[in-house]
């Protein structure tokens, strides 16, 4: 099962605006002393459009289908 984790705010070379959608693998791992427990796993980007997403550093991001470089927006 995955989660929506976050909405990121990206440009482009060109000043193009891509938002980036991040979801995380989430495992269910309850007992008996908390049967809701879960385990937060992978993370997987990918831009409005569905293209995925490679991660370079926690500013830049890689459009794997184009190759286009995409740098996050300061807040």
């Amino acid at each position: 099962m995955e989660e929506f984790v976050e909405m990121i705010a990206t440009r482009d070379d060109n000043g193009e605006t891509t938002y980036l959608r991040v979801y995380q693998h989430v495992t269910p791992a309850g007992t008996f002393q908390d049967p809701h427990a879960t385990i937060k796993g992978l993370k997987r980007i990918e831009t409005e459009a569905g293209d995925a997403v490679n991660y370079i550093n926690p500013e830049t991001y890689k459009v794997v289908t184009t190759g286009n470089i995409l740098r996050r927006v300061p807040a």
